[in-house]
């Protein structure tokens, strides 16, 4: 259901990357989560986490745009999450959408498909 991958930079220089990588491959950056500045704002310290939400509209215009593959929208937009672990690794985490297409029929699976190999292709530079 999940991808995890060590990053070959530190914390910061990861986010950094995959903004350049995403803008870069035609994708959007819609916006970034702060995980780790959000929950410390509630009193607890967790390690960092960054959460990005990232579109490429000509895809998701084809799920949007079926009235069969508008359900999917509960799983948009993509996100790339980067965080620290406990011994210092600093993970690319993501959904695997192929994996999660291979139960549906259509334009929604390919649009996945197309996604996720997109997406895989644009993390590579980052990815141990």
């Amino acid at each position: 259901m999940f991808i995890e991958n060590n990053s070959r930079f530190d914390f910061d220089t990861t986010v950094e990357k995959i903004r350049e990588l995403v803008a870069n491959g035609g994708w959007s950056l819609l916006h970034v989560h702060d995980i780790k500045g959000i929950i410390g704002n509630k009193g607890y310290d967790v390690l960092p986490v960054t959460v990005m939400e990232v579109c490429k509209a000509p895809l998701s215009a084809k799920i949007l745009g079926s009235d069969d593959d508008r359900a999917i929208s509960v799983m948009m937009p993509c996100r790339i999450s980067v965080y620290q672990k406990g011994n210092g690794d600093v993970v690319i985490g993501r959904m695997d959408a192929a994996s999660m297409a291979t139960g549906m029929e259509g334009a929604g699976a390919e649009v996945m498909l197309e996604a996720f190999r997109q997406m895989e292709e644009i993390l590579a530079p980052v990815l141990v």
